[in-house]
């Protein structure tokens, strides 16, 4: 916010173009200029346009002077004080606007003129320092609305680069005992499944520093992971996608699907006799996730960073949050797919 008070004086002025300050000196010289044409009886042609002139300087004046005294970056100046300030600069300006008026027309009494010249100042100062202030308000309201939406825009990458952090060892961890599993019992099938997690990490690290991914990578990176899992579980686990292809370029959270993968593999049974299905389809916009309930008998104590994170991922990027949907034999989770122009 000390930016923006930096700011003030040279983005006030820009608030107002030279065509209005002139336009609206030029207008009030006209509203002083008309009512003494119905009075040329008791007054000369010349002693109007000198009028005129004397009312276009001063509202000049007290634009530029009102501009830059209202939006002065001196917090310590109150407002009655400028206001005082800008009176007395009228006051000065308009008695030597009269004096100068009496000098070229000398019959007109120099006390009645002086009134009446401070009179129609003050006026004139009333009416601008209205409008500036009103305007001036009406720019800050909208710099700091701005501002407070930039905020908010770090406030949101910083939380999802956060989210993003929370990821990584989460999946780097659960490969490891993968690993060490396969190794304990002397698997084959270890050093290729090393050489597919290291395509995994690979092709994940091409996308972390996105908060969103397009599906068909992600579904890429998602098999790759679910080849090492498979190796584990063979048959126990199965993997079956129906996707629309106009689905494919619309965008999720990456890791979305590997930790929808581990979180039902984490709550439920496999076993060949009794595989467990994680399914993939589209439906209205969305990606539809599910996986057969096979309930374990003890769950493994929870890190809470799958389902929650997924959860506030989809709260601050979509504009419509992810749905659960549990029933007697199935979980599912609804994923809104998010569409290329979503700025995050």
């Amino acid at each position: 916010m000390d930016s923006l008070k930096e700011r003030q004086p040279t983005q006030a002025i820009t608030i107002f173009p030279a065509y209005i300050i002139w336009g609206s000196s030029l207008l009030i010289a006209f509203l002083a200029f008309f009512p003494r044409l119905a009075r040329l009886d008791f007054i000369s042609f010349p002693e109007v346009i000198c009028d005129s002139i004397a009312a276009f300087l001063l509202a000049s004046i007290l634009w530029y002077f009102n501009i830059n005294i209202l939006a002065s970056k001196d917090l310590s100046t109150s407002l009655t004080k400028r206001v005082l300030l800008s009176a007395f600069v009228n006051s000065l300006t308009m008695s030597v606007f009269a004096l100068l008026y009496v000098r070229l027309f000398p019959h007109h009494p120099l006390i009645r003129t002086l009134i009446a010249y401070q009179y129609r100042g003050l006026l004139v100062t009333l009416l601008l320092m209205v409008i500036i202030y009103s305007l001036l308000q009406n720019h800050k309201a909208r710099v700091y609305s701005l501002e407070l939406e930039q905020l908010k825009s770090e406030n949101l990458r910083a939380q999802l680069s956060f989210l993003r952090q929370q990821i990584n060892p989460h999946f780097f961890f659960n490969s490891l005992n993968i690993l060490k599993s396969m190794v304990e019992v002397g698997d084959q099938q270890a050093p290729e499944v090393i050489m597919k997690l290291s395509e995994f990490y690979r092709s994940a690290l091409q996308y972390n520093d996105g908060n969103k991914v397009m599906l068909k990578k992600e579904l890429q990176i998602m098999e790759a992971y679910a080849y090492t899992l498979k190796v584990r579980f063979e048959e126990g686990l199965q993997v079956k996608q129906a996707i629309q292809d106009t689905a494919l370029n619309t965008y999720i959270p990456p890791f979305t699907l590997q930790m929808l993968l581990e979180n039902s593999i984490k709550h439920n049974t496999l076993s060949v006799a009794k595989p467990l299905i994680f399914s993939l389809t589209t439906e209205n916009g969305f990606l539809v996730v599910s996986n057969n309930i096979q309930k374990k008998r003890t769950v493994p104590l929870s890190t809470k960073t799958g389902l929650e994170n997924i959860k506030l991922r989809y709260q601050l990027m979509a504009k419509q949050p992810l749905e659960i949907v549990v029933d007697d034999h199935f979980f599912t989770v609804k994923l809104p797919l998010i569409n290329e122009d979503t700025n995050y």
